[in-house]
Protein backbone atom coordinates (compact mmCIF):
# COMPACT_ATOMS: atom_id res chain seq x y z
CA UNK A 1 0.00 0.00 0.00
CA UNK A 2 2.93 2.28 0.75
CA UNK A 3 4.85 1.58 -2.39
CA UNK A 4 1.27 2.45 -4.46
CA UNK A 5 0.80 5.65 -2.53
CA UNK A 6 4.63 6.74 -3.02
CA UNK A 7 4.66 5.86 -6.61
CA UNK A 8 1.32 8.28 -7.47
CA UNK A 9 3.46 11.12 -5.10
CA UNK A 10 6.10 10.61 -7.62
CA UNK A 11 4.76 9.84 -10.77
CA UNK A 12 1.26 11.61 -10.88
CA UNK A 13 2.08 14.94 -10.68
CA UNK A 14 4.61 14.72 -13.73
CA UNK A 15 1.61 13.01 -15.67
CA UNK A 16 -1.12 15.84 -15.03
CA UNK A 17 1.70 18.57 -15.71
CA UNK A 18 2.81 17.42 -19.08
CA UNK A 19 -0.43 16.41 -20.49
CA UNK A 20 -2.81 18.82 -22.15
CA UNK A 21 -1.26 22.08 -23.98
CA UNK A 22 2.04 23.81 -23.50
CA UNK A 23 3.91 25.68 -25.82
CA UNK A 24 7.30 26.91 -24.62
CA UNK A 25 9.71 30.26 -25.54
CA UNK A 26 12.93 30.70 -23.96
CA UNK A 27 15.65 33.47 -24.35
CA UNK A 28 17.73 31.53 -26.66
CA UNK A 29 15.26 30.66 -29.15
CA UNK A 30 15.12 34.25 -30.10
CA UNK A 31 17.86 35.38 -32.82
CA UNK A 32 18.56 38.32 -35.89
CA UNK A 33 19.38 37.12 -39.21
CA UNK A 34 22.42 39.35 -38.56
CA UNK A 35 25.24 38.86 -36.31
CA UNK A 36 26.45 42.41 -36.32
CA UNK A 37 23.73 44.65 -35.83
CA UNK A 38 24.00 47.90 -37.23
CA UNK A 39 21.67 50.91 -36.09
CA UNK A 40 19.49 52.15 -39.11
CA UNK A 41 19.47 48.47 -40.90
CA UNK A 42 16.22 46.50 -41.23
CA UNK A 43 16.95 42.39 -40.31
CA UNK A 44 14.89 39.80 -39.77
CA UNK A 45 14.19 38.49 -35.28
CA UNK A 46 13.29 34.94 -35.17
CA UNK A 47 11.60 33.13 -32.67
CA UNK A 48 11.64 29.63 -31.93
CA UNK A 49 8.23 28.21 -30.50
CA UNK A 50 8.31 24.17 -28.94
CA UNK A 51 5.49 22.39 -27.83
CA UNK A 52 6.55 20.02 -24.73
CA UNK A 53 2.42 19.33 -24.04
CA UNK A 54 1.06 16.67 -25.62
CA UNK A 55 -1.54 17.82 -27.82
CA UNK A 56 -1.82 19.72 -31.06
CA UNK A 57 -1.67 23.99 -30.21
CA UNK A 58 -2.65 26.94 -32.47
CA UNK A 59 -1.69 30.34 -31.43
CA UNK A 60 0.14 33.68 -32.29
CA UNK A 61 3.34 35.14 -31.25
CA UNK A 62 3.90 38.99 -30.28
CA UNK A 63 7.30 40.39 -29.84
CA UNK A 64 7.85 43.85 -28.25
CA UNK A 65 10.88 46.44 -27.76
CA UNK A 66 10.05 47.67 -24.01
CA UNK A 67 6.86 48.26 -24.18
CA UNK A 68 5.99 48.82 -28.10
CA UNK A 69 4.72 46.08 -30.22
CA UNK A 70 6.89 45.07 -33.46
CA UNK A 71 5.33 44.26 -36.66
CA UNK A 72 2.07 41.81 -36.42
CA UNK A 73 1.48 38.73 -34.22
CA UNK A 74 2.62 35.68 -35.66
CA UNK A 75 0.37 32.65 -35.96
CA UNK A 76 1.51 29.68 -34.82
CA UNK A 77 0.64 25.82 -35.22
CA UNK A 78 2.69 23.27 -33.42
CA UNK A 79 2.01 19.78 -33.23
CA UNK A 80 2.63 17.38 -30.07
CA UNK A 81 6.23 15.55 -30.60
CA UNK A 82 6.80 17.88 -33.95
CA UNK A 83 9.38 19.59 -34.83
CA UNK A 84 9.56 23.20 -33.75
CA UNK A 85 7.69 26.32 -35.29
CA UNK A 86 9.63 29.48 -36.26
CA UNK A 87 8.45 33.06 -37.23
CA UNK A 88 9.96 36.24 -37.69
CA UNK A 89 9.22 40.43 -38.27
CA UNK A 90 11.24 42.76 -39.97
CA UNK A 91 12.74 44.80 -37.26
CA UNK A 92 14.61 48.06 -37.86
CA UNK A 93 17.58 48.11 -35.63
CA UNK A 94 17.53 51.20 -33.26
CA UNK A 95 20.21 53.69 -32.28
CA UNK A 96 20.51 52.69 -28.59
CA UNK A 97 20.76 49.56 -26.26
CA UNK A 98 17.28 47.26 -26.22
CA UNK A 99 16.35 44.28 -25.49
CA UNK A 100 13.45 42.12 -27.26
CA UNK A 101 10.37 39.82 -25.35
CA UNK A 102 8.49 37.60 -27.51
CA UNK A 103 5.78 36.33 -25.61
CA UNK A 104 3.32 33.22 -26.84
CA UNK A 105 -0.48 34.51 -26.69
CA UNK A 106 -4.56 33.45 -27.55
CA UNK A 107 -3.45 29.66 -27.49
CA UNK A 108 -6.02 26.75 -28.39
CA UNK A 109 -6.45 24.70 -26.30
CA UNK A 110 -5.49 26.96 -23.61
CA UNK A 111 -2.35 26.50 -22.58
CA UNK A 112 -2.15 24.95 -19.32
CA UNK A 113 1.49 26.59 -18.80
CA UNK A 114 1.83 29.74 -18.84
CA UNK A 115 5.29 30.22 -16.90
CA UNK A 116 7.08 29.48 -20.19
CA UNK A 117 5.53 31.42 -22.44
CA UNK A 118 6.99 34.80 -22.17
CA UNK A 119 11.25 35.07 -23.50
CA UNK A 120 12.98 38.14 -22.79
CA UNK A 121 16.72 38.15 -24.10
CA UNK A 122 19.58 40.62 -22.97
CA UNK A 123 20.94 43.96 -23.58
CA UNK A 124 22.12 44.65 -27.54
CA UNK A 125 24.18 47.23 -28.25
CA UNK A 126 23.81 48.28 -31.88
CA UNK A 127 26.98 49.28 -34.32
CA UNK A 128 26.90 51.91 -36.55
CA UNK A 129 28.19 52.25 -40.10
CA UNK A 130 27.27 55.42 -41.57
CA UNK A 131 28.54 54.60 -45.06
CA UNK A 132 26.95 51.16 -45.03
CA UNK A 133 30.25 49.75 -46.77
CA UNK A 134 29.97 46.65 -44.09
CA UNK A 135 32.75 48.55 -41.83
CA UNK A 136 31.70 49.60 -38.71
CA UNK A 137 32.79 53.14 -37.84
CA UNK A 138 34.99 52.36 -35.29
CA UNK A 139 37.00 50.48 -37.38
CA UNK A 140 36.16 52.15 -40.25
CA UNK A 141 39.19 54.38 -41.81
CA UNK A 142 36.42 56.74 -43.73
CA UNK A 143 33.62 56.65 -42.08
CA UNK A 144 31.85 59.31 -44.28
CA UNK A 145 32.61 57.72 -47.91
CA UNK A 146 32.35 53.84 -49.20
CA UNK A 147 35.75 51.52 -48.57
CA UNK A 148 34.63 48.27 -47.82
CA UNK A 149 38.05 47.18 -48.93
CA UNK A 150 39.74 50.04 -46.34
CA UNK A 151 42.43 51.37 -49.41
CA UNK A 152 44.92 53.29 -47.93
CA UNK A 153 47.67 53.85 -50.18
CA UNK A 154 50.16 56.33 -48.54
CA UNK A 155 49.40 54.58 -44.93
CA UNK A 156 48.51 57.27 -43.27
CA UNK A 157 45.23 56.13 -41.59
CA UNK A 158 42.90 57.67 -43.23
CA UNK A 159 41.48 55.65 -46.31
CA UNK A 160 41.59 56.48 -50.01
CA UNK A 161 38.01 58.21 -50.55
CA UNK A 162 38.42 60.34 -47.56
CA UNK A 163 42.17 61.81 -48.41
CA UNK A 164 42.30 64.45 -51.00
CA UNK A 165 45.74 63.23 -51.22
CA UNK A 166 46.09 60.04 -51.30
CA UNK A 167 49.64 59.11 -52.25
CA UNK A 168 50.64 62.09 -49.75
CA UNK A 169 52.78 63.74 -52.07
CA UNK A 170 51.53 67.73 -52.11
CA UNK A 171 48.93 67.43 -55.46
CA UNK A 172 45.78 66.71 -54.92
CA UNK A 173 44.12 63.75 -56.70
CA UNK A 174 41.79 66.14 -58.52
CA UNK A 175 44.96 67.85 -59.76
CA UNK A 176 46.84 65.07 -60.67
CA UNK A 177 43.77 64.03 -62.50
CA UNK A 178 43.67 67.22 -64.30
CA UNK A 179 47.64 66.50 -64.95
CA UNK A 180 46.91 62.82 -65.82
CA UNK A 181 49.70 61.59 -63.41
CA UNK A 182 48.72 58.78 -61.57
CA UNK A 183 46.93 59.77 -57.89
CA UNK A 184 48.22 56.81 -55.43
CA UNK A 185 51.91 56.99 -56.97
CA UNK A 186 54.08 59.75 -55.95
CA UNK A 187 56.53 59.56 -59.05
CA UNK A 188 54.02 58.57 -61.98
CA UNK A 189 56.90 58.64 -64.85
CA UNK A 190 59.60 56.35 -62.29
CA UNK A 191 62.08 59.21 -63.02
CA UNK A 192 63.19 59.96 -59.86
CA UNK A 193 61.10 63.02 -59.57
CA UNK A 194 58.16 63.70 -57.32
CA UNK A 195 54.91 64.49 -59.72
CA UNK A 196 54.60 67.80 -57.20
CA UNK A 197 58.01 68.80 -58.45
CA UNK A 198 58.50 67.06 -62.06
CA UNK A 199 57.13 69.71 -64.31
CA UNK A 200 56.41 66.86 -66.82
CA UNK A 201 55.00 64.00 -64.47
CA UNK A 202 53.86 61.83 -67.69
CA UNK A 203 57.28 62.15 -69.35
CA UNK A 204 60.81 60.81 -68.05
CA UNK A 205 62.35 62.15 -70.61
CA UNK A 206 61.61 66.11 -70.22
CA UNK A 207 62.10 65.54 -66.46
CA UNK A 208 66.12 66.70 -67.00
CA UNK A 209 65.11 70.27 -68.75
CA UNK A 210 62.85 70.75 -66.12
CA UNK A 211 65.21 70.33 -63.12
CA UNK A 212 67.72 72.40 -65.34
CA UNK A 213 65.54 74.96 -65.86
CA UNK A 214 64.08 74.93 -62.41
CA UNK A 215 68.42 74.99 -61.20
CA UNK A 216 68.61 78.23 -63.25
CA UNK A 217 65.47 80.28 -62.21
CA UNK A 218 66.34 79.75 -58.78
CA UNK A 219 69.40 80.90 -58.86
CA UNK A 220 68.14 83.96 -60.33
CA UNK A 221 65.26 84.09 -57.79
CA UNK A 222 68.64 83.99 -54.78
CA UNK A 223 70.81 86.61 -56.96
CA UNK A 224 67.43 88.47 -56.81
CA UNK A 225 67.10 88.20 -52.74
CA UNK A 226 70.44 88.58 -52.22
CA UNK A 227 70.63 92.43 -53.99
CA UNK A 228 67.51 93.25 -52.15
CA UNK A 229 69.06 92.54 -48.81
CA UNK A 230 72.15 94.19 -49.20
CA UNK A 231 69.54 97.35 -50.33
CA UNK A 232 67.77 97.13 -46.89
CA UNK A 233 67.27 94.70 -43.73
CA UNK A 234 64.97 92.03 -44.75
CA UNK A 235 61.38 92.28 -43.68
CA UNK A 236 59.97 89.37 -41.73
CA UNK A 237 56.17 88.61 -42.92
CA UNK A 238 54.29 87.25 -39.77
CA UNK A 239 50.36 85.94 -41.17
CA UNK A 240 48.35 86.54 -38.10
CA UNK A 241 45.54 83.84 -37.40
CA UNK A 242 42.34 85.32 -39.20
CA UNK A 243 38.95 84.16 -38.31
CA UNK A 244 35.65 83.82 -40.83
CA UNK A 245 33.17 86.52 -40.02
CA UNK A 246 31.23 84.79 -37.05
CA UNK A 247 34.49 83.26 -35.53
CA UNK A 248 33.54 79.65 -36.66
CA UNK A 249 36.68 78.87 -37.87
CA UNK A 250 40.49 80.53 -39.07
CA UNK A 251 42.86 80.13 -41.29
CA UNK A 252 46.52 81.21 -41.82
CA UNK A 253 48.88 81.61 -44.89
CA UNK A 254 51.99 79.12 -44.53
CA UNK A 255 53.50 80.05 -47.98
CA UNK A 256 52.04 82.27 -51.01
CA UNK A 257 49.44 79.64 -52.01
CA UNK A 258 49.31 76.94 -48.86
CA UNK A 259 46.73 77.68 -46.07
CA UNK A 260 45.96 75.95 -42.76
CA UNK A 261 42.13 75.94 -42.47
CA UNK A 262 40.67 75.19 -38.58
CA UNK A 263 37.51 74.90 -36.50
CA UNK A 264 37.24 77.03 -33.17
CA UNK A 265 36.94 75.45 -30.30
CA UNK A 266 35.83 72.20 -29.67
CA UNK A 267 34.02 69.69 -31.97
CA UNK A 268 30.80 67.50 -31.30
CA UNK A 269 31.47 63.68 -32.45
CA UNK A 270 27.53 63.84 -34.17
CA UNK A 271 28.29 66.40 -36.57
CA UNK A 272 30.02 65.90 -39.70
CA UNK A 273 31.76 68.78 -41.12
CA UNK A 274 32.86 69.37 -44.91
CA UNK A 275 34.96 72.20 -46.42
CA UNK A 276 34.80 73.56 -49.68
CA UNK A 277 37.78 75.71 -50.53
CA UNK A 278 36.81 77.63 -54.01
CA UNK A 279 38.57 75.20 -56.38
CA UNK A 280 36.72 72.51 -56.41
CA UNK A 281 38.05 70.66 -53.24
CA UNK A 282 36.62 69.52 -50.50
CA UNK A 283 37.58 68.09 -47.25
CA UNK A 284 35.81 66.32 -44.21
CA UNK A 285 38.70 67.11 -41.40
CA UNK A 286 38.30 69.21 -38.90
CA UNK A 287 41.66 70.93 -39.47
CA UNK A 288 43.33 70.78 -42.75
CA UNK A 289 46.37 72.48 -45.04
CA UNK A 290 45.07 73.09 -48.10
CA UNK A 291 47.77 74.21 -51.60
CA UNK A 292 45.75 75.94 -54.07
CA UNK A 293 47.32 75.27 -57.42
CA UNK A 294 46.88 79.23 -59.10
CA UNK A 295 46.36 82.47 -57.95
CA UNK A 296 43.18 84.34 -57.44
CA UNK A 297 40.13 85.14 -55.03
CA UNK A 298 38.74 81.92 -53.48
CA UNK A 299 35.39 81.38 -51.28
CA UNK A 300 36.14 79.00 -48.24
CA UNK A 301 32.74 77.17 -47.13
CA UNK A 302 32.69 75.59 -44.09
CA UNK A 303 29.38 73.48 -43.76
CA UNK A 304 28.01 72.19 -40.29
CA UNK A 305 25.55 69.57 -40.25
CA UNK A 306 24.08 67.84 -36.95
CA UNK A 307 22.44 64.48 -35.91
CA UNK A 308 19.22 65.59 -37.00
CA UNK A 309 20.05 67.06 -40.54
CA UNK A 310 20.38 70.83 -39.38
CA UNK A 311 23.20 72.33 -41.92
CA UNK A 312 25.10 75.64 -41.20
CA UNK A 313 26.89 77.45 -43.66
CA UNK A 314 30.27 79.83 -42.61
CA UNK A 315 32.36 81.52 -45.71
CA UNK A 316 34.94 83.87 -46.42
CA UNK A 317 37.76 84.67 -48.87
CA UNK A 318 41.44 84.12 -49.11
CA UNK A 319 43.50 85.36 -51.55
CA UNK A 320 46.24 83.63 -53.59
CA UNK A 321 48.19 86.82 -54.84
CA UNK A 322 49.71 86.03 -58.51
CA UNK A 323 52.77 88.72 -57.84
CA UNK A 324 54.92 86.29 -55.66
CA UNK A 325 58.58 84.58 -56.20
CA UNK A 326 57.15 81.29 -55.13
CA UNK A 327 54.39 81.44 -58.06
CA UNK A 328 55.91 79.22 -60.87
CA UNK A 329 54.63 81.47 -63.45
CA UNK A 330 56.09 84.57 -61.92
CA UNK A 331 59.50 82.81 -61.81
CA UNK A 332 59.28 81.45 -65.08
CA UNK A 333 58.75 85.17 -66.65
CA UNK A 334 61.69 85.75 -64.40
CA UNK A 335 63.84 83.33 -65.71
CA UNK A 336 62.76 84.45 -69.41
CA UNK A 337 63.71 87.88 -69.18
CA UNK A 338 66.80 86.72 -67.91
CA UNK A 339 67.60 84.66 -70.57
CA UNK A 340 66.18 87.07 -73.08
CA UNK A 341 69.19 89.70 -71.17
CA UNK A 342 71.53 87.28 -71.10
CA UNK A 343 71.01 86.08 -75.11
CA UNK A 344 70.36 90.66 -75.83
CA UNK A 345 73.66 91.09 -74.16
CA UNK A 346 75.79 88.28 -75.94
CA UNK A 347 74.39 89.59 -79.23
CA UNK A 348 75.43 92.98 -78.48
CA UNK A 349 79.48 91.68 -77.10
CA UNK A 350 79.19 89.73 -80.77
CA UNK A 351 78.73 93.40 -82.95
CA UNK A 352 80.82 95.23 -80.63
CA UNK A 353 83.77 92.66 -81.27
CA UNK A 354 83.02 92.25 -85.30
Amino acid sequence: MRFLVLFFLIFVPSIVFSAGADLAISADDIRFSNETLIAGDTVRLYARITNVGTEDVLGFVTFFQSTTILGNSQTISVLAGGVPEEVYIDFTVPSGAFNIRAEIQGTDPEDTNLSNNTAITGMFEPSFDQDHDGIVDAKDNCVSLGNADQTDSDSDGLGDPCDEDDDNDGLTDEVEAELGSKPTQTDTDTDGVSDSKDSFPNDSKQSELSQTFSKIVNQVVEDLKKQESQKSEPVVEVEPLTFSSHAIFGYSRDSWNIFTFSLIGPTENTFQYEWNFGDGVRSNRTNVTHTYQKSGAYEVALTMTDENGLSQKETTTVLVPFFSLQNRFVLALIGLLTALLAIGWFAFWKLRNK
